[in-house]
């Protein structure tokens, strides 16, 4: 009797979830919000991490030229 009840309720709550219109209103008004939230609270730590890779990246790349320089000198 519960498990039956349980699922029609289920099934009616996902049926309104598909329609277009509750579907466009649950991104507008939740998860586009949270999805901003979330980059605007990252965005300081994937731009500090971005510019550490480039850093690190132009580091080697200066490295890798003194070490070949060398070996030709050598």
């Amino acid at each position: 009797m519960i498990e039956k009840l349980t699922n029609e309720i289920i099934n009616k709550i996902l049926h309104e979830f598909n329609k277009e219109e509750n579907k466009e209103k649950i991104h507008s008004l939740i998860i586009e919000p949270i999805l901003y939230y979330i980059i605007d609270k990252l965005y300081p730590y994937i731009f500090v991490t971005a510019t550490i890779f480039f850093l690190i990246f132009i580091l080697l790349i200066l490295i890798f030229t003194i070490i070949l320089r060398k070996s030709k000198d050598g």
